[in-house]
């Protein structure tokens, strides 16, 4: 039996480019692509619109090869990839100091990086159900804020996968996952744990950290 693969491609956004660099990762984009990145007025969020753009083309050729594809964005701004044939899913996230893209061979997938930083009990607590606030209250962790962004992470990266589209993060209750769905949970730093979720038991994950060079000689 064939197993699909998913892959999960990690980018630090690092220091604001040169203007060199930029130009070599800028001009290749659709002019829908550099609009929806000149859109933005920091250069910290225009650079994370880019460096994630530039890492969606780099993985879907990476895994691919020379297979024809053309990306657009949905309502929502998620990509999806316009070819009869092609079976997978792609998924992007950022946060923080990182940039992180999934890809499956076939099915869905969702991805969702985030950066911890101090919350509120209140917004902690509002953005559980009460299933996962029973569970999350009985254990004695000595990090609640890291044991509450990994869920949080997970919560996003099932809904992530488009197959909860009539409910919202909060409301997924990650104590009852639906067997078929398969989750990971890693740490690209101490600050930045991301969750990966695919629909598929079938799959071997493969992780790569990228840094920018490897995209600017691509």
């Amino acid at each position: 039996m064939k197993i699909h693969k998913v892959y999960l491609f990690a980018l630090p956004l690092g220091q604001q480019l040169v203007q060199a660099e930029w130009d070599t990762l800028f001009h290749p984009l659709s002019q829908a692509e550099q609009h929806r990145i000149l859109h933005y007025k920091h250069w910290q969020d225009r650079q994370r619109a880019l460096l994630g753009s530039t890492l969606i083309q780099w993985a879907l050729q990476k895994v691919l090869g020379n297979y024809p594809i053309q990306m657009k964005r949905d309502a929502n701004g998620r990509p999806y990839i316009i070819n009869d044939n092609w079976k997978g899913d792609i998924n992007l996230s950022h946060s923080g100091k990182w940039i992180v893209v999934a890809l499956t061979t076939k099915g869905c997938v969702g991805i969702d990086v985030e950066e911890i930083t101090p919350l509120s009990e209140e917004v902690i607590f509002s953005a559980m159900t009460q299933a996962e606030l029973a569970i999350f209250n009985s254990e004695a962790n000595p990090n609640r804020l890291q044991a509450f962004y990994e869920l949080w992470t997970l919560k996003e990266a099932i809904f992530k996968t488009g197959l909860f589209l009539n409910s919202s993060p909060p409301l997924i209750d990650t104590s009852s996952i639906n067997n078929n769905l398969t989750t990971r949970l890693i740490y690209l730093d101490k600050k930045h744990p991301v969750s990966i979720c695919w629909d598929s038991m079938l799959t071997h994950l493969s992780i790569i950290i990228l840094n920018r060079n490897q995209l600017l000689i691509h």
